[in-house]
């Protein structure tokens, strides 16, 4: 009771402080009421009883707080005290009655009126002690509304219209609700969901059969629980959209437990694990159900333990193994694990995500031979033009492999580090601009923006003295990128080759205007060697397609089909050192006769 509230004082004022009048007047109001009527004078903050029983002195403990806290704001206010309550009867056992009460005029009185509850109000009150947001006691035939009691929270469209049919009462309709559930479920209280019209709403609701004043009734108790059947619903979908992700996964997922013994006990397998194992979820169960290991390859088992074991000790949240588990139709199958695990949970539980790898671990195969296939054929199909073959890891900027040609040996000379091999391979090149070309193409750097560019052949052409060689060579560099097997680093493959006969035929036949001549002929001098490039049909001397220079000009100065007197100046234009001493100083030409079969003279 607050500090300030009306408080009992048990002892009566004095006899003759009462007059007969007012006790005779009292004691015939009390009669004619069917419970009694207790006055008390106020005395500053004090109930003192006068002229009945003290009522308030009999509330059981429960509710005297709670009564005594309204009866004083009923005296303060002026206003009508309206409460049930519990009070001891003679043998113990509390009875509930109704108290009503005001403040008496003058202000220093306060009169009660209790009256014992009827069998209809001791319902009432056991109805209203049920927690829910609506009340309703409706008629079991006629569907009238004979007691409402709501929330504030819980309104219907029409609220408290006791009298007229619940329906129309609670939701203004001309006929019953077709979600109402009285006609579709039992009284026995068992709950239940209803849903109404209205947008987004549920309610919980349970009922049973009652005597209303002699009326077949049913007391409905409705509680709003929109919110929890709106999270249940969430939940419900959540749990279907994981049920159908986990249904549709590429494998299989597994929860384990890591026990205190080390063992590896699943707490949940998925339906996509027993299917990439060939077995049912009972069979998988079955197997794995002590321990998560079980049907591990006897050759993988050693490796996945030691892998398993630094994994749960280590501090990475994410792992990753790849092994061979049993299948139930026979044989294994290889699968990843990718593992993950809570650091920061005391339980130490795995979290598995399993998939297939029997088709990636084949492709990987077929990779890994065509990579060999096409280094074994780079190497086995260079022609004899070849001058070095090879290849490196530019990635890891190594040199695998190089084969010589020229006896110059470019791993001795430069290194297996790649980069500077490379560095010391373009100080072959005489001319600086396309030194600079060559760094800028087969360096590491660039090497590997032109693989992430999709660029996978890199080709030039250049001018090369090799050490120890008198003359240089036009030589061809040519590498090609690829994937490197079971890494993502690339690989180079390189081949060099001499291409000196061909660019200076091509750069003769670029030059010279071939029409007017019986043929064009490329000559070595230094090697003593020539070759046809081209001739014209039907014509004299010549030569064979290909030979020793010295011998095929002696051969036509003795020949008998060149004139006498060109003979020693043809021998001495055509000899080789003459000719290196005139080219020095640019081209030069000189004329011959020859006679042909029919005896004419012909000026070459």
């Amino acid at each position: 009771m607050r500090e300030d509230s009306l408080s009992m004082n048990q002892p009566a004022p004095p006899e003759s402080e009462r007059t007969s009048c007012v006790e005779e007047t009292m004691q015939d109001v009390f009669n004619a009421v069917k419970g009694g009527i207790s006055v008390y004078h106020v005395a500053g903050k004090q109930l003192v009883p006068s002229f009945s029983p003290d009522v308030l002195g009999l509330i059981c403990d429960r509710d005297r707080d709670r009564v005594m806290e309204e009866v004083s704001a009923a005296y303060d206010s002026g206003e009508l005290l309206d409460r049930s309550c519990r009070i001891r009867q003679m043998n113990g056992d509390p009875v509930w009655i109704r108290l009503n009460g005001r403040r008496a005029a003058g202000k220093d009185k306060f009169c009660i009126v209790y009256t014992a509850m009827s069998a209809e109000d001791r319902l009432l009150q056991q109805i209203a002690e049920e927690t829910a947001d609506g009340i309703y006691v409706i008629d079991r035939e006629t569907y009238e509304l004979l007691y409402a009691n709501e929330s504030g929270r819980f309104r219907g469209k029409e609220r408290g219209r006791v009298g007229r049919a619940c329906y129309a009462a609670l939701y203004g309709r001309t006929s019953p609700c077709e979600f109402c559930t009285l006609t579709s479920h039992e009284p026995d209280g068992t709950s239940h969901i209803m849903e109404t019209g209205e947008t987004g709403r549920f309610y919980s609701t349970h009922f049973r059969e009652i005597d209303w004043n002699g009326r077949p009734a049913i007391v409905k108790y409705v509680r709003d629980v929109t919110e929890e059947v709106t999270n249940r619903r969430e939940r419900e979908r959540l749990e279907q959209y994981f049920q159908t992700v986990l249904k549709h996964l590429p494998g299989g997922i597994v929860v384990v437990h890591y026990e205190k013994d080390g063992t590896l006990k699943p707490e949940f397998i998925s339906e996509g694990f027993a299917d990439m194992t060939d077995m049912t979820l009972e069979d998988a169960w079955q197997l794995y159900e002590t321990d998560a290991l079980a049907g591990v390859h006897p050759d993988d088992r050693l490796r996945v333990n030691a892998q398993m074991e630094a994994y749960v000790g280590g501090n990475d949240r994410n792992g990753e193994i790849v092994y061979r588990l049993e299948k139930g139709s026979g044989g294994y199958v290889w699968i990843k694990n990718s593992l993950t695990m809570n650091r920061d949970s005391e339980e130490k539980r795995i979290y598995s995500v399993l998939r297939d790898m029997t088709g990636e671990l084949e492709e990987k195969e077929l990779i890994r031979k065509q990579y060999k296939d096409v280094i074994l054929q780079h190497y086995h199909t260079q022609d004899s033009n070849a001058l070095i073959v090879g290849h490196c890891n530019i990635t890891q900027n190594r040199i695998l492999e190089i084969i010589d040609y020229t006896g110059v040996n470019p791993l001795k000379l430069f290194g297996s580090v790649r980069e500077e091999f490379f560095t010391g391979m373009g100080t072959l090149i005489v001319d600086e601009e396309e030194r600079r070309k060559f760094y800028g193409i087969y360096l590491n750097e660039p090497s590997l923006a032109a693989f992430r560019r999709k660029d996978f052949e890199q080709c030039m052409e250049c001018f090369v003295q090799i050490p120890g060689e008198a003359t240089g060579r036009y030589v061809q560099i040519m590498m090609t990128l690829v994937d490197t097997p079971d890494s993502s680093d690339v690989t180079g493959i390189l081949a060099i080759t001499d291409i000196t006969d061909q660019t200076i035929n091509d750069r003769i036949l670029h030059r010279l205007t071939t029409a007017s001549y019986d043929f064009v002929v490329d000559i070595n001098l230094t090697a003593d060697y020539y070759r046809v490039l081209t001739q014209s049909d039907s014509i004299l001397c010549v030569p064979p397609p290909q030979g020793s220079y010295l011998e095929w000009t002696s051969w036509v100065q003795n020949s008998g089909v060149m004139a006498p007197r060109d003979r020693e100046r043809y021998k001495h234009n055509m000899n080789p050192e003459y000719v290196i001493k005139k080219l020095q100083s640019g081209p030069y030409s000189f004329t011959f006769s020859l006679v042909d079969q029919d005896g004419d003279i012909r000026t070459k």
